[in-house]
This record gives structure tokens, C-alpha cells and sequence, in this order.
């Protein structure tokens, strides 16, 4: 999200951008508190607070977003760290005099951890000479600790062991606090795990820090939301005493990553329990875990190369997995969430190399998914009910690789559906295509043999790539042994020429009998690349018989004019580049001007009436007009000097009148005459058009 300043904020900006050089994440998210608060007076932090009473210093994106986790945030004003208000005056214009960390931790009211300190018999070294950092608990996280270990904390022993492990035996303020480091704290055998989001959320064991740098004579501190949690374990330890991650650990095992878990790291594993495996259907597992590959993509969907604890989580985020495709990190109030669905049931299980999230259900990434996996998706719901209803999974070969021409749900409009009714088994198969292909491996004048038999021809536009009559989104799903590429449309493959298609269609009857008189038919018959914007019958309402007879009574003028019609190329209504002038050069040498625009394809500012009608030599647009032109105008375009040169060529050819004549009966005839051909006009040249693109 971009941030917007204002002008009163150019002071603070300047300092912000030579201290944003060498800060760290918290330290840059201070800044920007500090930013939000000016009008406030000096040393004042913006702070957004949420209903369960957490704070957070205001960000870039939360004070935009005005919610964290989907909750509504209220924004307050309070000093930053290190910084008092003075009464009468605004804002903190005061600096709070150092102090031991003891009586630091008097001054700012923190009574249970003083109380702790005490009983601990940690006061002399902690008001003592030193230089030290300590994690201060809150009196609301001594509060939250579970009654078993409220008990064990009864012993003096066991809490002085656990403050010292909140504490590290220099001093480190937020800016010295590396991501992935581990401190050695100053109970031996403890270390503490430090994690800076690019959020600018600092944790320690996955615990957040809600105030940082709270200078001392004798250190600093920081104050944490939470007791510091022991760490003692790596990953894969955490996995082998963990009963109910005991398929998640033979999976690893056998997808030989068992030293990913136990050696590298920080990372984080979203680890499924055995609940979760169970729901995956026995015969995909049993698949899955047959195949080395699938195993091994499967595992490492599942681990992140950065830890993300879940209080650094403030909105949903996508990160890379190792295996190389996405998840979505989110959170919904107090859930967590990835891919928008609350599936952590524990969270934050911390290890010596990452975290631990124990999830519901197991995400099986495309790469080791079939190609018919790869559709059951809610955007491709209805091609893949409609292959499982006509068993067709059956003529998919295992261990052989399909693409699947999967038209997303729209495609599927109730005449779409009707025309599918007769012959539905048919029309799926030729929406399966022999071997895998790839979108970015497509060209123009490609041949794709479907499982149904036929071939399926590829067109490459400006803006598209085409497959017959369908258009491809702009992605490709890519699985196992298999891809999926959605389509817009539902396929029709051609089994007829176009002048086949016209001739059994009634509604082409008249213009049958002109391409026929103008000697073309051979031309529509046989194999080739044409476009014919079609004239219906209904285009032909405005004229007599006897001025159709006078057009089949010239030939070449009637070719010509029909020509006009006519491309020698494959232009597909999807082909049509929105909301530009697309120019299309007619078979006669001038060009058609086509445009589309909410899906209406419009050619010379006429609407077509049906599109893509595909023939084994072309397609068939129909039309309810019938161009007449009296002189062709078409563009060429050069590139001279880097850049675009339009030219605009006019070319003239004998116009037609119709006169009439009275009979003996009086009635009226028609005779086609040339009319006088005009001068030739000279070439019209446009000036240079720049180009919108580098050339």
C-alpha cells in the first residue's frame, strides 16, 4: 500500500530516510509512529489499538487498512519509549532520567515482575554495576501462565532460572537485534530466538516485544507481551515426540528431508496432524506416496525458509514455500489462517532452528497433483463434476501426461449446456490434448491432437492466445504429470469447410447463391486460413430480387465485394483487443475496422450477430449488414526511426448503381451498370505516430 504525507511531515522525513539506512525493522516502524503523531507534539508515538486491547505503533499499511486481523483499530497518541509528558506543556518534551533496570522496573509500574525480581533475590544484580538487556514481562503475562507452571514458579530456583532467561548478559538495543540470531541468555543452556518482520514486529521465542529500548544505567529493556517460552528442541525432535505428527514425520523420512528439519533453518513448518492426513482421499495419498516427486513437493509446501510467528501475523500475507509456489498467511481476529481458512490448531511451538504451526488439513501444492486434480477448483467446479458424471477419468492412462483445456465455470451458459446435452462425452474428450504443454510454449499455426480424435489449432493475437473459439487465462496450472489451461470458452471443433457450414445453415441461403455466382465457393472449400464476417439473410432485406440478380450478374464486382468480407487469416472474436481499434485486412486489400467492448464484437461500427462458428478452414462471424463499398481504405504501418509510421492507402474501385426501366407490363427491372470510375486519389499520409510502447 502506498503512503501518502503531508507536508508538515518533510522534517520528519528527511531524518526518517538517513536513519532508515542502517535501522532495523521496529526501528523503522518507530519512526513512522513517530511521523503519524507530529501534530501531537514532540516525542509523541501513534499507537492502534484493537477490541481485545492489544496495541501496536502504527505502520504504513494498518493506518491506511484501519484494521489489524480484520478487527477495527482505534488510533491513540502516547510518548514513545524513553519519553515523559510534562503538565502544561503538549506532546513529551521530556526524557525519562536513567535508572538501574530495577528501579526501571519500579518507575513504570511493572509491580508482578518487580515482585518476581525480588522473590528471585535477582534485585542487587539487576540495580548492581553491568551491562545488561533484559525481556520484561508484563504484569498481565504473569497472568496468563498455566496453573502448572504458576505452582512450579512457587520455588525461588525455578523462577530465578526462568528470569534469567529473559535475560542476556549486554546490552542490545532493538537496532542490534538481528533477525534469526540466537542470544545466549543468562541462564545457561537458554537461548533466545530473535525474529524481525519486515512489519516491524520484533519477537523473542515467538513473544512480542510491545516496547522496545527502555534505556538503563546498567542496560536496557524491553517489554514483552508474554513469559519467554523454553527452547530446547529442533524441529525434528518436536516431530518424534509429538504423537500426533507421526505421518507428517514418516512422509519426511521418506522424502529423504528428515536433515531439513533437524540441520537447517530458521524456518517454519506448517505441520498437518494425522487427523489432517486422514481426510485426503486414500487413493491420492497411496499415489502420492508411491512417487518420489509428489512426496517431496508435498513435504516442502509445507516448510517456509523465514519464521513467521504468530504474532508478527497483523494481515494476510503470501510467502513462498520451498517447494516454490505460495501460501497465504493470514489471520482473522485470534485465528490463524492460510489461504483464508482457520486451519492452525496450535501455534507458536518454538524451536532451535524455526517454529512449529500444527494445522488441519494438508495442502497438496499442483506439483503433485493429476491433471484432473488440478480442476477441482471452485473457478473450474463444472468441468470437472461434468468429466467425473461421464467417467472420464477412466481414459486417463497413469503415469501418462494430459493438458486439460478447462473452460472456468462462465463458460457454461444454459445455450452452451444445451448444445452439450447430445453429445457430452465427445465434446470433453476433444478438451483433453495428448501430452503436457505449456502456455508459454504455444505458437501460431500450432497442431494439438486431442483424446477425442481431432486437432485443435493454436492462434496467437496481440492480447491473447487462442485455442479454436476459447481464449486462455493468463495462467497455467502445471501438475505432476499434467497442466491445466482455462479457457473462457467451451471448445467447438470444426468438422465441416466454411462454405459446408454455410450451405447447411438456412439462415445463409442468399449469400450461398452470391459466393457461388462469384465463382468463390471452390476458394470457402478448401483448406486454408479465412475469416468470413457472414451477411444473413436478414442483411439482405433491403433489397429487391431483381437488385440481387443484378449483383450475380457481375461477377467481379460481386467477388470483390465479398471479398471485402472476407479474411485470409483466423480471427476469433476473443482475438479482438478490448476497447482498441483492431485493423483487419480484408482478402480485397483494405481493412475492416473491429472493436469489442463488454464482450460485443462490433465490425465498421456494426454488432456481430453470432461469433466463432469455427470451420476446419476458418471461422464464421455472422452478420446482420452487408458491406458496400464505393473505395477501400486501409493502414500500413513502418517503423522508421524507432518509430511508428502509419500510412493511410485509399484505393478506388467502379462503384455500382441499379436503374430500372418499365416493361410492357409495367413493371419494374434492374440492371447493373458500371458507374464512371473516379480519379484515382492520391495516397493520404498520416504524420508519425509515436509509439506508446519502446520500440
Amino acid at each position: 500500500m502506498e503512503c501518502k504525507w503531508s507536508t508538515g511531515f518533510a522534517a520528519f522525513l528527511v531524518l526518517w530516510l538517513v536513519h532508515n539506512a542502517s535501522s532495523s525493522a521496529i526501528d523503522r516502524l518507530l519512526t513512522h509512529s513517530r511521523i503519524r503523531a507530529i501534530k501531537e507534539g514532540p516525542n509523541m508515538c501513534a499507537v492502534q489499538q484493537i477490541e481485545n486491547g492489544k496495541k501496536y505503533f502504527s505502520s504504513c499499511q494498518l493506518w491506511y487498512r484501519k484494521k489489524i486481523c480484520n478487527r477495527p483499530a482505534t488510533v491513540s497518541y502516547e510518548c514513545c519509549p524513553g519519553y515523559v509528558s510534562l503538565s502544561g506543556q503538549t506532546g513529551c518534551p521530556a526524557i525519562v532520567p536513567l535508572n538501574s533496570i530495577y528501579k526501571t522496573v519500579d518507575g513504570l509500574g511493572i509491580k508482578v515482575t518487580k515482585a518476581r525480581v525480588d522473590k528471585a533475590d535477582l534485585g542487587s544484580d539487576l540495580d548492581g554495576p553491568g551491562a545488561y538487556t533484559f525481556f520484561m514481562p508484563t504484569n498481565e503475562a504473569w497472568e496468563r501462565i498455566p496453573a502448572v507452571q504458576a505452582a512450579e514458579l512457587e520455588d525461588p530456583a525455578v523462577l530465578k532460572s526462568l528470569l534469567l532467561s529473559h535475560a542476556v548478559n549486554k546490552r542490545l538495543l532493538s537496532r542490534h537485534l538481528k533477525s534469526g540470531s540466537a542470544l545466549a541468555s543468562m541462564q545457561s543452556g537458554r537461548s533466545i530466538y530473535v525474529q524481525q518482520s519486515p512489519n516491524g514486529i520484533l519477537t523473542v521465542n515467538c513473544v512480542r516485544v510491545i516496547k522496545p529500548n527502555i534505556l538503563a544505567t546498567n542496560g536496557v529493556l524491553h517489554m514483552v507481551d508474554g513469559i519467554i517460552p523454553r527452547v530446547s528442541n529442533n524441529i525434528r525432535k518436536i516431530l518424534e515426540e509429538d504423537s500426533e505428527l507421526s505421518t507428517l514425520k514418516l512422509a519426511i523420512q521418506k522424502a529423504g528431508l528428515m536433515d531439513m528439519v533437524t540441520k537447517e533453518g530458521p524456518i517454519t513448518l506448517l505441520a498437518p496432524t494425522n487427523a489432517a492426513f486422514e481426510k485426503v482421499p486414500v487413493d491420492v495419498m497411496e499415489r502420492i506416496l508411491k512417487d518420489p516427486t509428489s512426496l517431496k513437493a508435498l513435504v516442502t509446501h509445507h516448510i517456509i525458509r523465514t519464521v513467521h510467528c504468530s504474532e508478527a501475523i497483523l494481515s494476510g500475507s503470501s510467502v513462498d514455500t520451498v517447494e516454490g509456489s505460495s501460501l497465504v498467511i493470514g489471520c482473522d481476529g485470534d485465528r490463524l489462517t492460510i489461504n483464508a481458512e482457520a486451519v492452525i490448531e496450535q501455534r507458536d511451538i518454538v524451536a532451535t532452528n524455526g517454529v512449529v504451526h500444527k494445522v488441519s488439513e494438508v495442502f497438496i501444492p499442483d506439483l503433485a497433483k493429476t491433471a484432473i486434480e488440478l480442476t477441482q477448483t471452485e473457478d473450474l467446479s463444472k468441468f470437472s463434476n461434468m468429466f467425473s458424471e461421464e467417467g472420464l477419468q477412466a481414459s486417463l492412462r497413469p503415469n501418462v501426461a494430459y493438458t486439460l483445456l478447462a473452460p472456468n465455470n462462465e463458460a457454461f451458459t444454459d445455450n452452451t449446456m444445451q448444445e452439450m446435452s447430445t453429445n457430452t462425452r465427445d465434446i470433453l474428450l476433444n478438451h483433453v490434448i495428448k501430452n503436457q504443454h505449456s502456455l508459454y510454449q504455444l505458437y501460431g499455426g500450432q497442431t494439438l491432437d486431442t483424446l477425442g480424435g481431432r486437432k485443435l489449432r493454436v492462434f496467437v493475437y496481440p492480447t491473447a492466445i487462442c485455442i479454436e473459439n476459447a481464449c486462455l487465462e493468463s495462467q497455467e496450472r502445471t501438475g505432476r504429470r499434467g497442466a491445466v489451461l482455462v479457457i473462457r470458452n467451451v471448445l467447438r471443433t470444426p468438422s465441416k469447410s466454411i462454405m459446408d457450414s454455410l450451405e447447411s445453415s438456412q439462415h445463409f441461403s442468399i449469400l450461398v447463391e452470391l459466393i457461388k455466382a462469384a465463382g468463390l465457393k471452390q476458394q470457402l472449400s478448401r483448406s486454408g486460413t479465412f475469416t468470413i464476417f457472414a451477411p444473413t439473410n436478414e442483411a439482405f432485406a433491403s433489397m429487391t430480387e431483381l437488385e440481387i440478380n443484378a449483383l450475380k450478374a457481375d461477377p467481379d464486382l460481386l467477388e470483390n465485394i465479398l471479398k471485402f468480407h472476407m479474411l485470409n487469416e483466423v480471427v476469433v472474436s476473443g482475438g479482438i483487443a478490448n476497447r482498441v481499434t483492431n485493423f483487419l485486412t480484408t482478402r480485397l486489400g483494405g481493412s475492416l475496422e473491429a472493436t469489442t467492448k463488454n464482450g460485443h464484437c462490433m465490425i465498421n461500427g456494426k454488432e456481430l450477430d453470432e461469433t466463432d462458428q469455427m470451420a476446419t478452414n476458418g471461422v464464421i462471424h455472422s452478420i446482420n449488414t452487408f458491406f458496400r463499398p464505393k473505395e477501400v481504405s486501409g493502414v500500413s504501418f513502418n517503423y522508421v526511426h524507432g518509430m511508428v509510421k502509419v500510412t493511410k492507402i485509399t484505393r478506388t474501385f467502379q462503384s455500382y448503381t441499379v436503374t430500372t426501366s418499365k416493361s410492357k407490363s409495367n413493371s419494374k427491372r434492374s440492371a447493373l451498370r458500371p458507374a464512371k470510375a473516379p480519379k484515382k486519389k492520391p495516397a493520404e499520409k498520416s504524420s508519425r505516430a509515436k509509439s506508446n510502447s519502446k520500440q
